[in-house]
């Protein structure tokens, strides 16, 4: 039996087609002003003249009091997004609200840099202009952070996790969970971090998951009760205008009848219950009119005899 020569070109094609995944085209983006949007790449424009890459936003909200200087997503959760800039840092969840879901300030000195925790998901760690390292826990609540050190008299340039692997570390010198942090001077330093800012519990990812869920929902509900107070007031005050407007109405003809003499007043009152009674009977003031046409045309009394004589 021959083998086919073909076969093992189909076999390689195959194989390249299934490699080729989808590319996300959504992305989140701070700018200088300490704004934060979302867009879409897929459904951007090229402008032919200048070449330049012209992209809508879906959604656009300042959150931050300086420039943003981090947007980084949670390595446990796609679609939490962390935001660092001016005094605040802020926590997205990009696919279901166009608010920040937690902001919290770092105090006294502006923030410079931040990252998640690599093990712990609901960890996060913040630097600061005063060479500062906050840790935050965002299921312990509060306005302040868990811990905080003072690791260098310089302003913290960049600061991330770095977790190593005792299996892919043949040498075992360097094991375990490090934050590594950069300042202005061009000093990297590597800390290690202590078991309770590693160490996870069963049940974390899950609670902060949860966590995440109830305060969208929370969100979201408030937001719909303003846009609805807000519908209400403004339908308000329409209804007040109208009867602002129904009262100056009133207001003017009162004046104008204080403006006419006794007489005049008298006499206009009179038409209007004379039409109104006329409107109640069913005779229209046209078809009275020709009635009393009429008979002011019929002779009446004697002058109707005198008529007829020779």
């Amino acid at each position: 039996m021959m083998d086919d020569p073909n076969a093992g070109a189909e076999e390689e094609q195959a194989e390249q087609q299934q490699v080729v995944k989808a590319i996300p085209t959504f992305i989140l983006v701070g700018t200088l002003q300490g704004g934060v949007f979302r867009a879409n790449l897929a459904s951007c424009i090229i402008q032919v003249e200048t070449g330049d890459l012209i992209c809508s936003m879906e959604w656009y909200k300042v959150a931050h009091d300086g420039p943003v200087t981090t947007v980084t997503r949670s390595p446990f959760f796609s679609d939490l997004v962390l935001t660092v800039g001016g005094y605040l840092f802020a926590v997205w969840r990009e696919t279901e609200l166009t608010q920040p879901l937690i902001v919290k300030s770092s105090g006294e000195a502006g923030l410079t840099g931040g990252c998640w925790s690599l093990s712990r998901a609901s960890f996060v760690f913040t630097s600061c202009e005063d060479g500062t390292i906050q840790c935050w826990n965002l299921l312990a609540g509060g306005n302040s952070p868990i811990q905080k050190q003072n690791t260098s008299g310089y302003t913290i340039t960049c600061i991330t996790g770095y977790y190593a692997d005792p299996e892919e570390n043949t040498n075992g010198d360097i094991t375990g969970h490090y934050l590594s942090i950069a300042d202005t001077t061009g000093t990297i330093r590597l800390l290690t971090l202590p078991k309770h800012m590693h160490e996870t519990t069963s049940t974390e990812e899950s609670d902060t998951r949860d966590f995440t869920i109830r305060e969208t929902e929370r969100l979201k509900f408030i937001t719909g009760r303003s846009v609805g107070s807000e519908d209400d007031s403004k339908s308000d005050k329409k209804s007040e205008k109208g009867d602002k407007e129904e009262d100056e109405e009133n207001g003017a003809e009162e004046e104008k009848e204080e403006e006419l003499s006794p007489s005049v007043i008298l006499y206009n009152r009179y038409k209007k219950m004379e039409a109104e009674v006329l409107a109640k009977v069913g005779m229209t003031k046209k078809a009275t009119s020709n009635v009393d046409r009429k008979k002011s045309i019929m002779p009446t009394g004697n002058k109707a005899f005198d008529l007829l004589k020779p």
